[in-house]
């Protein structure tokens, strides 16, 4: 149950509404100290510090910060030793909308040198929730979502332990992996003794498909699930082919199937996914890199990388976290430790959390940052709060940055103006509202909550959260994967989005002292 003081404050929240101030920039860039993250990046929640090259003239002496709202005469400024500083101290008065930002140099007396740098941005809406409420309870909502799953064609003949062909079968780690965790949780919350039987029929079907697939003994992925289809073996046709892709292997994929595999060991006893968990992660043990993390994509011929990116492993600690922590796996200690201190070493230190999706091509630093893996190690740094000082701060931080960059509390005016709100955007090439994006963020709110006690953060997962039951098929449950209003992408669904989505509603139910299964 939740503690009497949080109640209080979600209840004064809610009778009264509460804006959070916004007025603290997020890792703001310094030439030769700070990398500038930001270069691509088009709106802000928090006051933003832009890269902007000094005035070499020598009759410069300083810099005035002009900002400009569209369709508004009236100007901020304010002046600066540098002209790289952060706009707080005119954030607060700036309206939200597209702004516009002009730096000049300035002489001693304030006469103007030349304009040395322009930036047009979206100011968003802070936080000014909470936001909802929800018309059904979220264990319910998840129900009906995971029975939705369970009664699509596919999932009947998974069921019945006959293939089913599915479009986005053709990423099976991700998409497979996700039906396995979607099937053993609706037979954990189900009261129908039919249907937790079936749903167990269905996600042990499926694991032995992934099993089935993984890469053999003697490859050099051995034991890894697949990230591409290249047989054709699960995916309904065939035409989503990309050359790209054929051959390759992405290394953060493998790890949704192996977290999947591990709740199917714990619900059925059956040894024979707890030792293909082990299986890969000593594949990944044994490949892992010198510098302790992963070529983020390679030819799983021959292990050599297709480019020079590399792989974020967050996702990959808190598998071996769990491994580590649950089954005293002391022979992954070293392992995640390493990864640890290469997350350290670079994401930590230069912000670059790039958005790597099996879908998207790699691309130059920043082009396309994400909240996953930053999300992600927030949820570590918390759950090692104890190790280091500075840790719960620096993951607020990483939560800040996925609601500065991804979350829209607000009907928004820019690109948005269809997207039901509060929603999060998943990645800058795929900036859109998509369920799954909510789903993941909400993990890392209820973690910060449960860590620190922040009640903000419950009502912030809350008020997503209320979006998602509300944007759901009233007949059917199915939770969309995009969420706007007008239907747009409305067959464009994604079966791990839906199921991500009801397996954070189900967490939020619990840590509010529901129980989900009993729920009406």
């Amino acid at each position: 149950m939740m503690r009497w003081w949080v109640a209080w404050a979600v209840l004064w929240m809610t009778a009264w509404g509460i804006a959070e101030p916004a007025s603290e920039p997020i890792r703001p860039g310094s030439p030769g100290e700070q990398f500038f993250w930001n270069e691509y990046s088009s709106r802000f929640i928090y006051p933003p510090a832009f890269y902007i090259k000094a005035d070499p003239s020598p009759v410069h002496q300083r810099y005035r910060y002009t900002l400009r709202a569209a369709g508004m005469d009236e100007r901020w400024t304010f002046e600066a030793r540098v002209p790289y500083a952060p706009l707080t101290p005119l954030w607060d008065e700036l309206p939200t909308g597209q702004t516009t930002l002009t730096v000049e140099s300035l002489t001693a007396t304030g006469s103007v040198v030349r304009v040395v740098g322009e930036r047009t941005f979206f100011k968003a809406p802070s936080y000014n929730g909470p936001y909802g409420p929800a018309d059904t309870p979220y264990a319910k909502s998840a129900r009906k979502a995971l029975m939705f799953q369970y009664n699509q064609p596919h999932y009947r003949h998974w069921r019945r332990g006959e293939p089913g062909y599915y479009h986005y079968g053709c990423y099976p780690s991700k998409t497979f992996g996700s039906a396995v965790r979607g099937m053993v949780t609706l037979a954990k919350h189900t009261e129908d003794a039919q249907v937790r039987r079936e749903a167990r029929a269905a996600a042990v079907f499926v694991a032995d498909l992934l099993l089935d697939m993984a890469f053999p003994g003697g490859t050099p992925f051995a034991g890894l699930v697949p990230t591409y289809d290249d047989e054709h073996r699960v995916a309904q046709n065939s035409d989503w082919w990309d050359d790209r892709a054929k051959g390759r292997l992405m290394l953060t994929e493998p790890v949704d199937s192996a977290s999947s595999l591990l709740d199917l060991y714990e619900f059925t006893g059956d040894a024979r996914y707890r030792e293909a968990v082990w299986r890969m992660m000593r594949t990944y043990r044994r490949t892992q890199l010198p510098s302790g993390t992963w070529p983020l994509r390679v030819l799983h011929a021959t292990g050599t990388p297709d480019a020079a990116n590399r792989m974020i492993p967050a996702r990959l600690i808190l598998l071996l976290d769990r491994l580590i922590e649950d089954y005293e796996a002391e022979e992954f200690v070293e392992m995640r430790d390493r990864a640890v201190a290469w997350i350290e070493t670079h994401p930590m230190r230069n912000f670059h959390w790039e958005g790597q999706f099996e879908d998207i091509p790699r691309c130059a630093p920043y082009l396309n940052l994400s909240h996953y893996a930053a999300v992600d190690y927030a949820r570590y740094l918390l759950r090692h709060r104890k190790e280091r000082p500075g840790n719960v701060e620096r993951a607020r931080e990483l939560l800040r940055f996925a609601e500065d960059q991804f979350i829209i509390w607000e009907p928004p005016t820019l690109r948005w103006s269809n997207a039901m709100t509060p929603c999060a955007l998943e990645q800058y090439w795929c900036y859109r509202p998509i369920n799954a994006s909510a789903a993941h963020i909400i993990h890392g709110f209820i973690e910060a909550y449960e860590a620190i006690g922040d009640a903000l953060y419950l009502e912030k997962a809350r008020s997503l959260a209320n979006t998602q039951v509300a944007a759901a098929d009233p007949e059917t449950g199915q939770y969309r994967t995009f969420w706007y209003s007008d239907g747009t992408n409305k067959g464009n669904n994604w079966d791990n989005c839906a199921i991500d989505t009801a397996l954070a509603l189900l967490r939020l139910s619990e840590v509010e002292g529901d129980e989900p299964s009993l729920r009406p």
